[in-house]
């Protein structure tokens, strides 16, 4: 993954890195405070956690079925040879004419931390009004770059323009990367002994937003936004800088 790549991503400094493999096998090498991709193997799920994919999954589920609700699935996401990511959903979540998504099975990519000697992974999340059913193709297409381009997802990442292609023309445009709000329940971290799965939030921002998360502490623009009331789940909304 090159250090001077001009993807959508802005990604923020890393600070712990892992080396995961052998040759023909995932590596990954540190240049300064990037974690970059050395190699995408065959079979990665096989050659990552050594128990079927589908056992973690599962529990991943069950965990999103506590604090969202009832779940279906939204769609399929043919990732990686023999390896699906889901995109989930439930409606009327956290409140009524709100939908909320989340991804199963994205987690099996480490995001370049390590948690107690456990490699972390993470699984996207997030809710939009219900008259925005394109929510879950904007998830989709990060989950397609995390794969496709070895986009790096953590908290403090941004994916720029992540709304343009479905939603053109409106002021809210970024999906800023934080920590899950909002919910009744809290998402609590999971420890599935071969990785360990925290839960990121992939929140839409506009321009002005998006400048200030990035020039200041994320929890800033948060403070923000509750102080003024935004409704966070409404694409087009005004922005609050």
């Amino acid at each position: 993954f090159p250090s001077d790549n001009t993807s959508n991503f802005y990604n923020k400094p890393i600070i712990h890195a892992i080396v995961v493999g052998s040759p023909g096998c995932l590596g990954l090498s540190v240049e300064y405070d990037k974690v970059n991709w050395i190699n995408f193997p065959k079979n990665l799920h096989k050659l990552l956690w050594r128990r079927p994919v589908s056992i973690d999954n599962q529990i991943i589920q069950q965990t999103l079925t506590e604090v969202f609700g009832g779940l279906t699935i939204d769609r399929q996401l043919d990732v990686h040879e023999g390896l699906q990511v889901e995109i989930v959903k439930a409606e009327n979540c956290p409140s009524e004419r709100i939908v909320s998504y989340a991804t199963v099975g994205l987690s099996i990519v480490p995001i370049g931390y390590i948690s107690s000697n456990v490699i972390l992974g993470a699984e996207i999340v997030g809710a939009a009004n219900a008259r925005f059913d394109r929510f879950a193709d904007i998830l989709a297409a990060c989950v397609d770059d995390i794969f496709r381009l070895r986009f790096k997802l953590f908290p403090g990442a941004v994916y720029k323009n992540a709304l343009e292609a479905h939603y053109p023309g409106m002021d809210v445009k970024h999906l800023i990367f934080d920590t899950p709000h909002g919910w009744e329940n809290d998402l609590l971290s999971l420890n599935l002994g071969t990785r360990q799965v925290a839960w990121i939030m992939a929140v839409p921002v506009t321009d002005e937003e998006l400048e200030l998360f990035s020039r200041s502490d994320t929890g800033e623009l948060q403070v923000l936004m509750e102080e003024k009331g935004v409704d966070l789940y409404d694409l087009e909304r005004e922005s609050v800088v």
